[in-house]
């Protein structure tokens, strides 16, 4: 073999390793070694914008793709993650900019609509370029009638403009894909409750809630059933738990051993430690904690981040992007960090883990801050409440969990 085949193969074999090592800073400074070593390969700087990306480190991915379009300024890939950066970042602008080249390179790729259409929506002035989210989203179906995401991007646009009518009607063409059902059964449902049709939320969960997911999202729009007693919506919530026990694996830990002078090792698992409104309510928590009383590490479960996930990363002991992982490598995990206590903030909201907190992923596990009810979980054994959520003496058989009452409130956001 030449020895330009060979440096081709070498090269080839770091960019294999480094996606197999995963997001880690290991894996961010094998790319920065990869850059050094082969600063002419776009796909050098493509690897570390990826990698710095799934970390959360937007402005070193924003760098590595604009330095990988230095040498290759019509990859469609590269433009289309760094737009997704500069839109992590707020730059949402310079995000509709970059797609806007994309699409006159390539103006008949669906894909590239989509995303412009996404960027779009997240503008304050969704028309500043003289076009909108929904213009972007048409044209992507105009392209491929049958690409249902876009098509679901383009029914909630439409909910969000008040055309409830028309959001109904993409909605229902995308109910029959398996790929998108859930998404399509729950947009249904945010127009049924728009027009406070709360017979329609339950008709449609009846009909289509026989899915893991859609069982979930059954729990969450109970709550908001009148027609359920307390104690039929509790045991809704612990029938549900008790059939995910039966096909979880649960582990055993020894006692945690708080003696001498270790502090206390809290785990935080959400996929909204984002701009969401669990960011508001943590970020305090992470501010008014002494690193010798406790080491609070964050666990953030969604594919990307943005610039409010960095500032939370920064205030944290420990930011660990577990999305990719499954519920053996996530349990195989949090035993190595050794976790005392991992706490749960999603409930049964989008994007939870709650069937393996079923499996016991830490020695003593909790719910706080993002569902108000119980899990329905018996391996979740506290439940972060106050005096007005639950009153003492009153809500207790209603939950699976222990009641741990916070005095005046359970929560406080950060202004």
């Amino acid at each position: 073999m030449s020895s330009a085949g060979s440096a081709e193969k070498r090269f080839k074999k770091l960019l294999s390793d480094i996606a197999k090592i995963g997001p880690s800073k290991r894996a961010v400074r094998a790319a920065q070694d990869l850059c050094v070593a082969y600063p002419h390969q776009p796909a050098s700087w493509h690897a570390y914008g990826a990698i710095a990306m799934e970390c959360g480190d937007f402005e070193r991915a924003r760098a590595a793709f604009e330095q990988a379009l230095l040498l290759v300024p019509d990859d469609l890939d590269l433009l289309s993650r760094l737009a997704m950066t500069l839109s992590a970042l707020g730059h949402h602008a310079a995000a509709v900019a970059t797609l806007n080249r994309a699409v006159a390179i390539a103006p008949k790729v669906p894909e590239i609509w989509n995303n412009l259409g996404n960027v779009r929506a997240l503008r304050d002035d969704k028309s500043a370029d003289g076009e909108t989210d929904i213009d972007a989203f048409c044209r992507a179906i105009a392209l491929a009638p049958g690409f249902n995401q876009a098509r679901m991007n383009l029914a909630r646009a439409l909910l969000q403009r008040g055309d409830i009518d028309a959001a109904q009607s993409h909605w229902e063409r995308c109910l029959a894909d398996p790929a998108c059902q859930r998404d399509a059964v729950l947009g249904l449902i945010e127009c049924s409750v728009a027009q406070a049709r709360n017979a329609q939320v339950q008709a449609l969960l009846r009909e289509h809630g026989s899915t893991a997911e859609l069982a979930q999202d059954a729990l969450f729009y109970a709550n908001y059933d009148e027609t359920l007693s307390p104690s039929a919506l509790a045991q809704r919530h612990s029938a549900w738990g008790a059939r995910i026990a039966q096909a979880g694996r649960a582990r055993k830990f020894a006692p945690v051993n708080l003696s001498g002078t270790r502090s206390l090792r809290i785990g935080l698992l959400s996929p909204d430690l984002r701009r969401h409104p669990v960011a508001w309510f943590v970020r305090p928590l992470l501010e008014g904690t002494a690193q010798d009383e406790a080491q609070i590490h964050l666990y953030f479960d969604a594919p990307r981040g943005d610039a409010v996930s960095q500032a939370l990363a920064a205030g944290a002991t420990g930011w660990h992007p577990v999305a990719n992982l499954d519920e053996d490598d996530l349990a195989a995990k949090l035993r190595a960090d050794r976790i005392d206590l991992l706490v749960d903030l999603t409930g049964h909201t989008q994007g939870n883990r709650l069937p393996a907190f079923a499996r016991r992923l830490a020695p003593y596990q909790a719910t706080w801050l993002g569902y108000p009810h119980s899990t329905g979980l018996r391996a979740v054994d506290f439940r972060l409440v106050d005096a007005i959520t639950d009153p003492p003496g009153i809500a207790e058989p209603f939950n699976t969990e222990t009641l741990l009452h916070i005095d005046g409130c359970f929560l406080c956001y950060g202004p």
